[in-house]
């Protein structure tokens, strides 16, 4: 089941510039946190699943939700500063050519 946008993460959008090694390590996260409920619920194939992992299996579904919003976060902030990757028109005076 998905979820809507919930007001805590609205509350919390901070510009995050993520390092390639963050996002990386947000979407192995993710998919490990993803392996595991899978296996939990495939152990309870047919019977009712225990209430240790019917806790477990809420934990990570909270914590998934907050990593797919970190993922979200990450994927949409710029790889770097805007300002960095655009010369501006004040770095070269006018009438000269841009040197490649």
């Amino acid at each position: 089941m998905l979820k809507s946008g919930n007001a805590k993460g609205a509350s919390a959008s901070k510009s995050v510039q993520a390092s390639p090694e963050a996002v990386a390590a947000t979407g192995d996260l993710i998919n490990q946190l993803s392996n595991e409920r899978l296996t939990l619920y495939r152990r309870g194939v047919g019977r009712p699943l225990a209430r240790e992992v019917r806790i477990r299996l809420s934990e990570i579904v909270r914590e998934l939700d907050r990593l797919w919003e970190q993922r979200r976060r990450e994927l949409a902030s710029p790889p770097f500063p805007i300002e960095a990757a655009v010369p501006s028109a004040k770095a070269r005076p006018r009438g000269q050519p841009q040197v490649a």
